[in-house]
Formats: structure tokens, C-alpha cells, sequence
């Protein structure tokens, strides 16, 4: 009987570990690495001073880049790029009709990603369009994807909206009282999704109600961890709140004159973000610093960790720091400004710089 009863148990977990991996795995690849827009990417980067695998010139840049299955998407603001991870050879571009504005996000398949007015979704393997949604503006904000809904922020008619990803058909748009939703990529974490502009929005992702909302000014990007999101505000505080009732955990104010754009990344109990002359570690819990980096200018993109490693750029420097302690394990020198967050797979970490898209190892 004893046995019986294990048996099943033993079972029962399997089936929702493997009810919980399918949700999980149709999304390939986001921005920021995951739906919780955490920074954490769950691979190795490099932990010594790296070489160039290969760099790839389009003519610009734009967005950050993602990478899904040996492919690193991302695009010069014209054209949408698919580049071979192993040899840095271009598979195919997709010219979108007014440009492209934000960086993809790919799930079973398809590449989603914001151009001017539209919302694209295109064939990963035929480089075809198979729909758009047409807005009023940019489409600046980066799309979070799960269980077959898609959703993203409108900072041009200040709506939020979530999208049949297999269709393009409109589920639900939430429209606030006030203005300014913001370009910031959504997160979601247990059935909330949430986004910031002149407020910080938590709202059901099943019907978009508005579960509560938290005063700012013109917040970042937000990362979600262990029930507690943190996002940079232009008031040159990073704030802590409860994600069940947008309560202010802590705050903690940065020395930056104009705020902070930079995201954090949430991991191994701390928050790590990047300002005007420091990248700098909190204590998640209670706000408390745990240490500092110098850097000689503003931090603008974003961190990303991978394997117990920070790495981040800051003018033509990209850099990689011990998460624990802050020391500096290398420093790689490019020519020209560093101009996105860094992708992290296999070993090989991915970054725009200038006119190139860089893959180092």
C-alpha cells in the first residue's frame, strides 16, 4: 500500500513537472531573458577575458538581440536579422514596412516584434509574415509571451494590450485614466502582468483588470523575484514593491542626476543595476548595499547574469564581474560605444556595438 502511494505521488509530480514545462518551453527566447524580465540567463557565459567568435555589420543597430536554437535574432532598425550563431552568417532579413522599433521575442516558431505603428509576427523558418497588428504609434515595447497570449505597451495611444499570438485577434486593452503607459517591456509572473510609465500597472492577465498601481516617475523596465518586482525610476530611485499589493518594500536612491534607464537584474538574493558612476549591488530583501563598481559613464543598457557572472557595457567597454563579490574578472575593449544589453548562450555572449552585432567567447 505504502508503495502504491509513493508510486502515485511519484507520478503525479511528473506529470506537473511536465505540465509546467510545456507552458515554459514554447517560448524560445525574450528580452532580458525570461518572463520575469530578471536578466538571468539559465547557461554558461564566458569567464575568462573572451575572443571574437565573429562580428556581423548590417549597417546599424537598434535593438538588443535574442538568440533561440543557434540563431541570434535582432535588427538595424530597417531589417530584422537572423545570423548563424556558429558562423555569424546572415540566414535572412525581414524588411519591415516602417521599420522596427524593439527587440523580438520568439516563441513556437515565430519572431514577434514592434516596428512603427505595427506588431509583426513572423515565420522563423520562411522569414514570412503571418500577421500584424496595427496600432497608433511605435511599437517601442518588447512582447512577453505566454500560454498563446502575447502582450505589450503602447507609449504612442498610452494602451497595453494582449494579442491571440496564433491570430493577431485583440483579447483585451487596457486603457488608464491617465497618460503616459509607457514604452517598458511587460513582465509576468503568476498570472500578473506588469508595466510601468507614470505608474507602475499590475494588472489580471487573464482579463486585464487592473489589480493595483504604484505612483512614480516614468519607471524602467521591471524585473520580478520571489514576490517582489524592482524597477529604476527618473527620480534616481530603484524601488522594491510587494507584488501582491504594490506596497513599497524599499527604495533606494542612486547618485544620478537623470535617473536611472538602466534594468536590474535579480539573483542570488541580490539586485544589481547600473547608474551614471557606479553598477551597484542591493540586498533584495531590505535595500542594503552590498557593493559598488566605479565605471567612467552612465550605464545605460541593461546587465545580464549567467553562471554566477554579471556582465554589462558601458561606453566601449564590455565587462564581467563576480556577482558575489564585485571584483572584476575581465574587461573587453570594442571601437565604438557599446549600444545594447548583452544576450548570453553557450558559452557566447552577443552584443551590438556601433555599426557590428559582436559574438564573443
Amino acid at each position: 500500500m505504502k508503495k502504491c502511494i509513493i508510486l502515485m505521488l511519484l507520478l503525479f509530480a511528473l506529470f506537473i513537472i511536465a505540465n509546467c514545462s510545456k507552458t515554459n518551453d514554447n517560448v524560445c527566447s525574450m528580452f532580458r531573458g525570461n518572463l520575469e524580465r530578471n536578466g538571468l540567463y539559465n547557461t554558461n557565459g564566458p569567464k575568462e577575458l573572451p575572443e571574437i567568435k565573429w562580428k556581423f555589420k548590417p549597417g546599424g543597430y537598434e535593438s538588443s538581440p535574442v538568440v533561440c536554437n543557434e540563431i541570434v535574432y535582432f535588427d538595424d532598425g530597417e531589417y530584422l536579422y537572423a545570423i548563424d550563431t556558429k558562423t555569424g552568417q546572415e540566414k535572412w532579413k525581414f524588411e519591415a514596412d516602417e521599420g522596427v522599433e524593439s527587440t523580438p521575442a520568439v516563441s513556437d516558431g515565430v519572431i514577434y516584434f514592434g516596428g512603427d505603428v505595427n506588431l509583426y509576427a513572423v515565420d522563423i523558418k520562411t522569414d514570412e509574415k503571418m500577421w500584424i497588428f496595427e496600432t497608433e504609434d511605435d511599437v517601442m515595447s518588447s512582447p512577453a509571451i505566454f500560454d498563446n497570449v502575447l502582450y505589450f505597451a503602447n507609449c504612442g495611444d498610452d494602451n497595453f494590450y494582449a494579442l491571440d499570438s496564433k491570430t493577431g485577434k485583440e483579447k483585451w486593452v487596457f486603457k488608464p485614466n491617465d497618460y503616459n503607459i509607457g514604452c517598458s517591456s511587460p513582465a509576468l509572473s503568476n498570472g500578473v502582468v506588469y508595466f510601468g510609465g507614470n505608474y507602475l500597472y499590475a494588472l489580471d492577465i487573464k482579463s486585464g483588470k487592473e489589480k493595483w498601481k504604484f505612483k512614480n516617475d516614468c519607471c524602467t523596465n521591471t524585473a520580478v523575484s520571489d514576490g517582489i518586482i524592482f524597477f529604476g525610476s527618473c527620480d534616481g530611485y530603484i524601488y522594491a514593491l510587494n507584488t501582491e499589493n504594490g506596497r513599497e518594500i524599499w527604495k533606494y536612491k542612486i547618485e544620478n542626476k537623470n535617473g536611472i534607464t538602466s534594468c536590474p537584474v535579480v539573483s542570488y538574493g541580490s539586485v544589481y543595476f547600473g547608474g551614471n558612476e557606479y553598477l551597484t549591488a542591493l540586498d533584495m530583501k531590505t535595500g542594503k548595499e552590498k557593493w559598488k563598481y566605479k565605471v567612467e559613464e552612465r550605464i545605460d543598457y541593461s546587465p545580464a547574469l549567467a553562471d554566477s557572472v554579471i556582465y554589462f557595457g558601458c561606453n566601449k567597454f564590455l565587462t564581467a564581474l563576480d556577482v558575489k563579490t564585485g571584483k572584476e574578472k575581465w574587461k573587453f575593449r570594442v571601437e565604438e560605444k557599446i549600444v545594447s544589453s548583452p544576450a548570453i548562450a553557450d558559452g557566447v555572449i552577443y552584443f551590438s556595438c556601433g555599426d557590428y552585432l559582436y559574438a564573443l567567447h
